[in-house]
């Protein structure tokens, strides 16, 4: 979705794809924070965190290419 514009692809590509996009990511986020949790990683807190601000991004840019559609 960022790189979209730079690319050339049309307008109507941008929200789905920004939509399968955030949803890879936002499982991902989710995928990688059990793994952290589940060793009992020294930093899990921080990346905690630092996941939980990309997961609200995330949900913003979601809710905005949703709205595109």
């Amino acid at each position: 979705p960022f790189i979209a514009p730079f690319v050339g692809l049309a307008a109507s590509i941008n929200a789905p794809l920004g939509i399968v996009v955030a949803l890879v990511a936002m499982v991902s986020i989710v995928a990688s924070m059990r793994r952290f949790f589940s060793v009992l990683h020294r930093r899990r807190w921080a990346y905690a965190t630092l996941g939980g601000l990309m997961f609200a991004f995330l949900i913003v840019t979601l809710v905005i290419d949703i709205t595109n559609l």
